[in-house]
Formats: C-alpha cells, structure tokens, sequence
C-alpha cells in the first residue's frame, strides 16, 4: 500500500465514524422526542431544530462521501486501470483453446 493509499484509508475511515456519530446522535435525539411524548409534553423547537441539522448535516456528510469517492477514483494513474485490463484480457484469452 503507497502513501496515497494510506492517507485514503485514512480519510474513508474517519468519514465512516463522522457518519456513524452522526447516525448515533440523531438515534439519541428521536429518543429524546420519544420520551417528551411519553410524558405528554410538547416536543421543544430546540429538540426539533436539532433534528432538523442533524439529519441536514448526515445529508451532507453522506454528498461529501459520494464526492470524495468519485474524486478519489478519479485520480488513479491511468496506468494502473490500464494494466489491469490487460492483465484480465491477458487470462481471458489464456484460457480459450
């Protein structure tokens, strides 16, 4: 594995956890509107706003994966793609007889 290979490892896996702190916290402020019902109190606009920006910021979070990936994707060497296709056309025509 290259430089660059760790460092995108590197950035996938802190992307994973941003999403699934986000995920765990919007689970934790369901519960809490969850349990204002539970007691018959009016859900708070604060509860509600919060929901609201968390599930705006797991949106964005989840684009910025997306965008990352394919912007990852897009700066492989050429060459490695390339060599690989004719790796694989290699053992495909190989194996005819």
């Amino acid at each position: 594995m290259s430089v660059g290979d760790a460092g995108d490892a590197h950035v996938a896996e802190i992307m994973e956890r941003a999403l699934g702190l986000a995920e765990e916290a919007l689970e934790q402020i369901a519960r809490i509107a969850v349990e204002q019902i539970r007691r018959g109190v009016d859900s708070s606009n604060h509860v509600e706003a919060a929901e609201r920006d968390l599930r705006s910021a797991l949106r964005q979070l989840v684009l910025a994966q997306r965008e990352w990936r394919a912007a990852s994707r897009a700066s492989v060497p050429l060459s490695e793609p390339a060599e690989d296709i004719a790796r694989v056309s290699a053992n495909i025509s190989g194996g005819r007889s």
